[in-house]
C-alpha cells in the first residue's frame, strides 16, 4: 500500500501498475526501484511495453556505473559489464550457499567478465573501487572480514535470474546448469523473470532434466518451480 501511495504522489497513473504481478510489487518494494519506475513513467518511454524488471534493473545499472568513473580514464565498467559482474557474483553466492562474497572472489568475477588475468593492468584502479559499489553492502562486521553482499535479497534474485537467462539462451552445457539447480532452493521469482525472456530455452532445459534419475531434493524443487513458471507463462499448457 505504501508503494501505491508513493506512485500516486509521483503522478503515476493507476493503469501503469494495475496489472503488476506480485513479483513486480516485490521489486517496487525497494525504494530505488519504485523511484526508478516513477522516473521511467515520467519519461517518453512510458508508452512502451517494457517489463518492469528491465526498467528498474537497467536504471539501477546506469546509476551504479556512474560511481565507477575515473576522472582521467572515464568509466571503469560500462552498464552491460556491470550487469555481467553482478550476475557472476550472484551465481558464485548461490553455489557457495552464502549471500556474501569476499574481495578476492569479487575481483575474480570482474576478471572473468573482462577476460583479463590482470585487472589492474586492463582497468587501472578498478580493483580498489569494486568493494565500494553501492550495489554491494558492507556493514561494519562484514568489512572487518572483507565480506560483501547485495543490499537487498531481491537484487540477488534479479541478478541470479539474469545469470540463468544467459545460460538458458546460449549454453548446451547442462552439467553446469545442473550444478546451479543442485545448490539449494532458488526463489520462484527468479524463474518467473527467466521464462518471460527465455521461454524456449526453459522448455529445452525442462526436457533435458525430465529424463534424469536420482535427482536431489534441491534439483526436484527447482525443476518444479521452473515448470510452474513455464505453465503460468504459457497459460497452463505444458
Amino acid at each position: 500500500v505504501d508503494v501505491e501511495q508513493y506512485l500516486e504522489k509521483r503522478g503515476v497513473s493507476s493503469e501503469a501498475y494495475s496489472s503488476l504481478s506480485d513479483r513486480d510489487w516485490d521489486l517496487l518494494g525497494v525504494p530505488f526501484f519504485s523511484k526508478a519506475f516513477a522516473a521511467w513513467h515520467d519519461s517518453a518511454k512510458s508508452g512502451t511495453n517494457t517489463p518492469i524488471f528491465d526498467i528498474v534493473v537497467d536504471q539501477y545499472l546506469q546509476r551504479e556505473s556512474t560511481k565507477l568513473v575515473d576522472p582521467h580514464i572515464g568509466p571503469l565498467l560500462k552498464p552491460e559489464e556491470l550487469k555481467s559482474l553482478f550476475s557472476e557474483v550472484a551465481e558464485m553466492m548461490h553455489l557457495s550457499g552464502e549471500r556474501e562474497i569476499d574481495q578476492r572472489d569479487l575481483i575474480d568475477c570482474a576478471q572473468q567478465v573482462l577476460l583479463s588475468d590482470a585487472l589492474d593492468l586492463s582497468r587501472p584502479g578498478l580493483s580498489k573501487r569494486l568493494p565500494s559499489l553501492c550495489g554491494l553492502d558492507a556493514d561494519s562486521d562484514r568489512t572487518k572480514q572483507g565480506k560483501f553482499s547485495f543490499s537487498h535479497e531481491i537484487m540477488f534474485d534479479c541478478f541470479l535470474s539474469l545469470n540463468l537467462q544467459r545460460k538458458f539462451a546460449s549454453t548446451t552445457d547442462h552439467r553446469r546448469l545442473g550444478s546451479v539447480f543442485e545448490k539449494g532452493k532458488i526463489h520462484p521469482a527468479v524463474f518467473d523473470w527467466l521464462v518471460e525472456r527465455e521461454f524456449i530455452g526453459a522448455q529445452q532445459v525442462l526436457d533435458h532434466f525430465a529424463g534424469l534419475s536420482g535427482k536431489s531434493t534441491s534439483m526436484r524443487t527447482n525443476i518444479g518451480a521452473l515448470w510452474g513458471s513455464a505453465l503460468r507463462r504459457n497459460k497452463g499448457r505444458a
